[in-house]
């Protein structure tokens, strides 16, 4: 049988508890390393169903990479299809169609490492990362938690690093949503602009004739707020500068591109595929697997 070549993005994912604070000793606990660990192997299992978009989603048997480093598996659901066949019947005299159904699937690799709750899956045409971020969420809330735990896209670049090599900033806009239930999150001046309104959003700008210097961005402590609320995922930033162009928070995601040869076996073609990914991720996060605490663990 012939095999393709195929090419797959790969984006990186990360585990969020949303509460592990002091405290709560039983949350610490449960979200150490291995009290998540614990958690995620009967999250991730193929007896937990999620529905979402009129689809049931399954998971495939997950494996363990042979360092124990690593869970590998699939996400995805199966969707009837119709090939209509036909012919033309000489007896009758009519055109006669037939229906042939059967299921297809459509699904996606994944590889999660265990020490630093980072995810990294496929996207390609059928299946897009955040679809399956959106969906690996959802098995990871299915069990029960004494939290609630979020997984969100890797920045490909932190605001703040962007704002180090900017130069001046040409433009800044902040869009955040009304948060639901708490205002905790928010600062004092971002509360003052959407909480009197009834709006479900609303967007700062910083508008000044002359280019602002990033130093009057980060007195104001805006760049500061700015960036925690992008790691919450609770706002859109738009920047422009003369330097380093511009950052938009909603599409500045970590991700590489994966080239193979498709084999025929579908047992070898994901064994290829999850050796890629996992040596992909060892290259993106290399001080992660040289720091101290990593080479406790093991």
């Amino acid at each position: 049988m012939p095999t393709e070549n195929v090419t797959r993005n790969l984006f990186f994912l990360k585990i969020v508890p949303e509460y592990e604070g002091p405290d709560s000793p039983e949350q610490i606990t449960f979200f150490g390393p291995r009290g998540l660990e614990t958690h995620i192997d009967h999250a991730l299992s193929p007896d937990v169903r999620v529905f979402f978009h009129n689809k049931e989603w399954l998971l495939s048997e997950p494996e363990r990479s042979e360092d124990g480093q690593f869970l590998l598996g699939q996400v995805g659901y199966e969707k009837p299809n119709q090939t209509p066949t036909g012919e033309y019947d000489s007896q009758s005299l009519k055109f006669v169609e037939y229906d042939q159904s059967y299921k297809s699937v459509v699904y996606a690799h994944f590889a999660l490492h265990y020490m630093t709750r980072q995810i990294v899956v496929e996207s390609h045409r059928e299946l897009k990362a955040n679809m399956s971020r959106r969906i690996l969420e959802r098995f990871l809330n299915a069990a029960p938690t004494p939290s609630r735990i979020h997984v969100r896209f890797v920045p490909g670049i932190s605001f703040p690093d962007w704002l180090d090599s900017a130069g001046a900033i040409k433009s800044f806009s902040l869009t955040a949503d009304r948060p639901n239930p708490t205002w905790d999150d928010y600062p004092d001046w971002l509360r003052s602009v959407l909480r009197p309104t009834l709006a479900a959003k609303a967007t700062v700008w910083l508008s000044t004739n002359e280019l602002l210097p990033v130093l009057d961005l980060l007195q104001s402590n805006i760049a500061e707020q700015a960036s925690r609320l992008i790691e919450l995922d609770r706002v859109h930033v738009k920047a422009t500068s003369t330097l380093r162009g511009r950052f938009r928070s909603k599409d500045n995601y970590k991700n590489r591109t994966m080239s193979f040869r498709r084999d025929p076996d579908p047992v070898l073609d994901s064994a290829r595929r999850f050796e890629m990914m996992m040596g992909i991720f060892h290259d993106e996060f290399q001080e992660d697997f040289s720091s101290e605490e990593f080479n406790s663990e093991k």
